[in-house]
């Protein structure tokens, strides 16, 4: 390890790159302080590490009581009410004894005291206490690397530039631990890269306390201890090397009990290892997780850091052919924290810009590159040519994450510049987590819609259809292409021989139709007129529901369409009224219209539908479910869904804003 008396000897150039780190940093500690102050939100799990240090200060435990509230209250007014209504309502985790606590362990939220405790003597406010500590201990972490990183002053200085202009930089405005244990993760690796197994297990395993995939990592370094320790007694066998060297195994068994307290507190409250545990998922699509972590263009690593996962690979790749154990074990790590937290199936929630999860592992991209290329490529214009391609990386990493900062604020349920440039242009070179597209196509939180049974469409700006995803319980899309989706004619026959060939070959899974650019495939945007004109068909079950306001812009026109199909009521002038139409195989069974909630349920053969309808002073709301799943737009206006009884499912929703400007959403 590198003492202060071995820092300060450096001379000639290492003065340069000293000062060019100095500034770095400085211009960190500055500029973060004013992102918190600027950005600070309680975004994420804020809620469950704010109330945990009330409860810490007030009576030093974890479980919340009500008295904890009225502190929480009184110190961050504003924006947490939510804390009140989740605890009467008994929605946080409850120990065996039916006591309440937040999720996680205390660790980041008795980190945050000292800060409190500074602000509460100076009486000044405490809305920005955790944010202010996030940048306090991420300056920290870069202390540990401009002091104690075992580097040359050029590589520290290339360590602390990636570190800085990271994505993870935004996390600072969340009063949430990713930015901590992002922290701990840095001084963790830069000690195991010094060789101290020690203080790298130290580090982890407090990381771990708050979440336990990153004992992943310790039991990495748990390998590569015996290894080390086996390879140096030559032909001992391995009981004999433990018993050989039980002090120094105690000691390392020692450093990693921080990383036990969170199971063990789990056991003895909720008699499991995570209360977590439900959210775990080892399915089919685990895998998937895995690689949307590393390539997503939305969350992913691929988006932020284009050059730096080059380089890693490149180093993980040179590593395994020259037998580098620390490149290997470095890498390894690094995979084994990745598909550990994939296990959580909950892939597409709390996030800006790139995954929060995905903040955790960063630093061992940029610490695996920089503390290993010297030792793989030896020639030295190699290593000078690695140095220059990191400083870019680093201008790389902030111009892009600064651009979807800039599009949308790094929001979670829209598509990124960078996705939406391949789904327009070549949508055959991206298809996602099929979870992540629904969720950033429509708009929706998760977007983990398991039993769908209708495609999902995604438009360019422009109108144009570029990507198609088939869930598994897709039988026959093209009636509902009929409805949604207008095809060139020269067209009309590569697209159904295309749906035709994804039919045939998804076998149960969810596919892509990736439409070339050079086809014309556009959204159907329909007259409300020639819509209803459609409806009058044997093979329809036809539901309308109302929400909100229905009648302002219904015209004679519209009027008679509804007549011929069979409807008797006239909207117009029914202001905010509810309304509900049913009509079965051309056949009105059912039609109500009133100033109150309307409700209709019925079962046509082997079908169960169940409709709700409430004008705007009674609830605003639209539902029409077919055997339990809701299918309605549940927007202003008529929300009609079609039913084909031949197909045996549903082939179209929509909506029509009947009070404004006649607008079909889809």
């Amino acid at each position: 390890m590198k003492t202060l008396t071995q820092y300060k000897s450096g001379i000639g150039n290492d003065k340069f790159w000293n000062r060019l780190s100095q500034i770095i940093m400085i211009s960190f500690l500055i500029s973060g302080l004013v992102y918190a102050f600027s950005r600070a939100n309680y975004t994420g799990e804020s809620d469950d590490y704010m109330i945990a240090s009330v409860s810490i200060q007030e009576h030093a435990s974890l479980d919340i009581r009500s008295g904890d509230i009225d502190q929480l209250e009184k110190e961050f007014p504003g924006g947490l009410e939510r804390v009140r209504e989740t605890f009467e309502a008994g929605s946080y985790v409850k120990d065996v004894y039916g006591k309440q606590y937040p999720w996680y362990m205390g660790t980041y939220s008795i980190s945050v005291l000292p800060v409190k405790t500074v602000t509460k003597f100076f009486n000044l406010p405490q809305t920005y206490v955790f944010h202010i500590s996030n940048v306090l201990y991420y300056a920290l972490a870069l202390l540990v690397v401009y002091f104690y990183f075992n580097q040359t002053r050029k590589k520290i200085f290339l360590t602390i530039l990636l570190l800085v202009c990271s994505p993870t930089f935004v996390y600072i405005s969340w009063a949430s631990a990713e930015f901590f244990i992002c922290s701990l993760m840095i001084i963790s690796l830069v000690f195991y890269t010094n060789g101290n197994r020690y203080l790298a297990a130290l580090f982890a395993s407090i990381a771990a306390t708050l979440n336990i995939v990153i004992g992943a990592f310790g039991l990495i370094m748990i390998a590569d201890y015996f290894i080390s320790e086996y390879k140096q007694k030559g032909k001992e066998t391995f009981l004999t090397v433990i018993r050989q060297n039980w002090k120094k195994t105690l000691g390392l068994a020692i450093c990693f009990i921080p990383a036990l307290i969170t199971p063990l507190w789990n056991l003895y409250h909720y008699h499991k290892v995570t209360p977590q545990l439900d959210a775990a998922q080892f399915d089919v699509f685990l895998l998937r997780r895995f690689v949307a972590y590393l390539f997503d263009l939305n969350f992913g690593l691929l988006p932020y850091f284009p050059m730096l996962l080059i380089l890693f690979f490149t180093i993980v790749i040179a590593g395994i052919y020259k037998k580098e154990r620390q490149a290997i074990m470095l890498a390894l790590g690094f995979f084994a924290v990745v598909l550990s937290y994939s296990v959580v199936g909950h892939i597409n929630c709390g996030i800006t810009a790139m995954a929060r999860y995905n903040s955790w592992i960063t630093p061992f991209l940029v610490i695996t590159v920089v503390s290993q290329y010297d030792k793989l490529f030896k020639k030295i214009k190699t290593s000078n040519v690695i140095a220059v391609l990191l400083i870019i990386s680093a201008g790389v990493t902030f111009a892009s994450t600064k651009a979807v900062m800039d599009y949308n604020g790094g929001d979670y349920v829209h598509f990124t510049p960078v996705a939406k440039f391949f789904m327009d242009n070549a949508p055959a070179f991206y298809n996602p987590y099929p979870f992540t597209f629904i969720n950033r196509l429509r708009h929706i939180d998760g977007g983990y819609d398991y039993n769908a049974t209708l495609p999902f469409i995604y438009f360019s700006d422009d109108g144009f259809a570029r990507k198609i995803l088939f869930p598994p319980k897709c039988n026959d899309p093209m009636m509902f292409f009929d409805f949604n989706l207008s095809v060139e004619k020269n067209d009309t026959s590569r697209f159904e021989e295309q749906v035709r060939n994804i039919m045939a070959s998804h076998r149960g899974d969810w596919a892509y139709l990736n439409i070339n650019p050079k086809m014309t495939v556009t959204m159907k945007k329909d007259e409300i007129t020639d819509y209803l004109s459609k409806l009058n068909n044997p093979d329809y079950l036809v539901i309308i529901s109302v929400r909100d306001e229905a009648s302002r812009n219904i015209n004679d026109e519209i009027a008679h369409e509804l007549s011929v199909i069979g409807l008797r009521q006239d909207l117009r002038g029914k202001y905010r009224q509810s309304y509900i139409a049913v009509i079965d195989s051309g056949s009105v069974v059912f039609e109500d219209l009133q100033n109150a909630v309307i409700k209709y349920a019925e079962v046509f053969g082997d079908v169960s539908v169940e409709v709700v309808s409430a004008g705007y002073l009674v609830g605003n709301v639209s539902d029409i479910k077919i055997n339990g799943r809701n299918y309605s737009k549940n927007s202003r206006g008529l929300n009609i869904v079609i039913y084909s009884k031949k197909e045996k499912t549903v082939v179209d929703s929509v909506a029509f804003d009947t009070f404004d400007q006649l607008q079909c959403s889809r």
